[in-house]
């Protein structure tokens, strides 16, 4: 499984009891690379007066929002004392409630805490709580649905509709069939499927716009859809 695309969460006993030890170790080893991206991202972005919001995008770019939250969230728990994490910042990370992953001494959770200047690191996370409240993408960076079929488009859903719905971070979602006024497709995230109504939608992400591992994961999905046709076919 793509690491860009799935947090494997849970400690490393349970991925052991559910055959799920590759998952695990492809995920502990993104989370890793992500925090040093998060270092390197605060570290080029502080001019040593103000951290630039953008620096949050470069790392969502490369290893998408959800590990960059997990991440964040995962440094922010393990700072719980420290008084330059605000207030507000320590509840944020306190809520995803993270299983320890090992005992005290050999918990690896440890492995892939953020090594940055902490009061950059509570700016990074406030910066990271903003994106999750009003979406990363915006009407700007889409065009609309008004023509043609939505079949087979990656579409971005409008904040709010996120918000209501389904678990904050999704906000791309890949139309796989129109049913009337519903949108029926799967989120690149984990692939999960749901339907939402056709106004949910700021509408189809354009190229430009799309990061590296969007490109990939849509190379990977149509080739998954092109094998699954294939097999229906030498059925038939």
């Amino acid at each position: 499984m793509n690491g860009k695309l799935y947090v494997y969460a849970l400690p490393y006993e349970d991925a052991l009891k559910n055959g799920e030890e590759e998952t695990y170790w492809e995920s502990y080893h993104r989370n890793i690379e992500c925090a040093e991206a998060i270092r390197k991202a605060i570290d080029e972005n502080y001019d040593g007066r103000r951290l630039n919001a953008d620096c949050v995008r470069t790392v969502v770019d490369r290893f998408g929002y959800d590990r960059t939250r997990f991440v964040t969230a995962n440094t922010l728990c393990q700072l719980m004392h420290d008084r330059r994490i605000s207030r507000d910042n320590k509840a944020w990370a306190a809520q995803w409630d993270l299983l320890p992953d090992g005992d005290s001494w050999n918990d690896k959770r440890f492995d892939y805490v953020v090594t940055a200047d902490k009061g950059l690191l509570d700016i990074f996370a406030r910066l990271v709580r903003k994106q999750q409240e009003t979406g990363i993408f915006t009407k700007e960076e889409c065009d609309n649905l008004n023509t043609g079929s939505l079949e087979g488009r990656l579409l971005v859903l409008k904040p709010n509709a996120v918000r209501g719905e389904t678990p904050i971070g999704y906000q791309l979602f890949y139309c796989t069939e129109e049913t009337g006024d519903g949108i029926q497709g799967v989120f690149p995230l984990d692939k999960s499927e749901w339907i939402f109504p056709r106004t949910s939608f700021l509408g189809e992400l354009r190229q430009e716009c799309m990061s590296a591992w969007i490109m990939e994961w849509l190379e990977e999905f149509g080739q998954q859809e092109q094998q699954q046709e294939n097999g229906m076919q030498m059925e038939i």
